[in-house]
Parts: structure tokens; C-alpha cells; sequence
């Protein structure tokens, strides 16, 4: 598995959104959809990577983790446009 390469300025912003939905997620504990959460993030460059908000505990304490994935280009499969790179990875401090 390899590092997926961040500058600390998107790590914080990746944080920023991290705490942001974490704070939503604890005040709605019944939409339990907001304990595991993807969404994309465009990078500077024009890239694009996954992330993902998970809650391990589901009772409290939560145990909330983030982690940020590559996405490549699927070229050969017209109903996609990118797949998740589970082997290029950054666990995000939260």
C-alpha cells in the first residue's frame, strides 16, 4: 500500500469538513447514514480523491476516523468514471 500524497493545507481542509460532519453526524444520531459517510474532494490541481467519515463505536463515545483514498480514471467501463484506490491511502487526523 502506498501513501497517498497531501499538502498540509488539504489535510486541514479535509479536517475542517471532517469536524464539520462529525458535529452533524452527533447531533442527529438517528440518520445512523451520517455514521459512515463518502463523499469526493477536488484537489488543486483538479484532481479528484474520495474520502470517508466513519464511526466505529456507534454508541458513545464514538470513535470517529477519517481517511482519504486516490481515485483513477476508468476508461474502459462507459456507466463509471472513477474507482476508489483502497491501495493509495491517508488516514486524516481528525
Amino acid at each position: 500500500m502506498s501513501n497517498l500524497n497531501l499538502d498540509q493545507t488539504t489535510i486541514t481542509e479535509l479536517q475542517a469538513i471532517g469536524r464539520k460532519h462529525i458535529q452533524t453526524a452527533e447531533s442527529n444520531p438517528d440518520c445512523t447514514d451520517l455514521f459512515d459517510y463518502w463523499d469526493c474532494y477536488t484537489l488543486e490541481n483538479g484532481d479528484l480523491i474520495d474520502y470517508n467519515i466513519s464511526e466505529a463505536n456507534e454508541e458513545q463515545p464514538y470513535e470517529w476516523s477519517m481517511c482519504a483514498y486516490g481515485l483513477e480514471e476508468v476508461l474502459d467501463d462507459p456507466g463509471s468514471t472513477h474507482y476508489i484506490n483502497t491501495e493509495e491511502s491517508l488516514t486524516i487526523p481528525l
